[in-house]
């Protein structure tokens, strides 16, 4: 039986969009912190509020940096309660997140 690993054990990071960019794997989650509402169907017990930037130079590397926060809910006029599953583009140099809410 192996042993479990997490890629960003000190944290609730959910919905993970992977990426290879420059050779080195970027992860970008939604970050899912404790509401204290018990679990529902409805989906009211997460609290995802903001998005991070997960990096790993190499497959052997046994956790992920944290490279920052990339955008907060917050951030977003029009965004209500909790931010959902992501994903990222690249164009030109560019990097473009793409998020529902």
């Amino acid at each position: 039986m192996s042993e479990d690993r997490y890629l960003f054990p000190s944290d609730y990071m959910a919905d993970p969009a992977p990426h290879v960019f420059g050779g080195k794997l970027y992860i970008y989650p939604s970050h899912d912190r404790e509401s204290g509402i018990p679990e529902r169907d409805n989906g009211d017990h997460f609290d995802m509020v903001d998005y991070h930037v997960l990096r790993m130079d190499s497959m052997s590397q046994e956790t992920s940096a944290d490279c920052g926060l990339a955008l907060r809910i917050s951030d977003i006029p029009w965004a209500k309660r909790q931010l959902w599953d992501s994903d990222v583009a690249e164009k030109d140099g560019k990097y473009y997140l793409y998020f529902s809410a």
